[in-house]
């Protein structure tokens, strides 16, 4: 059953257009490369953001289902909160 929705949410990914898939891609591998310890406190504070752009391009998605909608704009919400308490704290 679990594979069956990942097909799902692939097919569903493979329909949107194109600008929305390169959103997609680019933030989850921004907020994949850049979330490094390797790099400065405000590179890692950018990975935050884009998490928060990904999570937010999936929330406008989802909108009718409530629930999701809901907890993916909650997650939004904290990796904004996360990205402004590592960058007001700085280095």
């Amino acid at each position: 059953m679990f594979i069956q929705q990942l097909k799902g949410l692939y097919a569903m990914f493979l329909r949107e257009p194109l600008w929305y898939k390169v959103l997609i891609v680019s933030a989850l591998a921004a907020a994949i490369v850049f979330s490094s310890s390797t790099f400065n406190v405000h590179v890692q504070a950018g990975a935050k953001l884009a998490a928060a752009v990904f999570f937010g391009a999936y929330a406008t998605r989802f909108r009718g289902n409530r629930w999701l909608f809901m907890i993916l704009i909650a997650l939004m919400i904290l990796c904004v909160l996360l990205a402004g308490k590592i960058w007001i704290q700085g280095e």
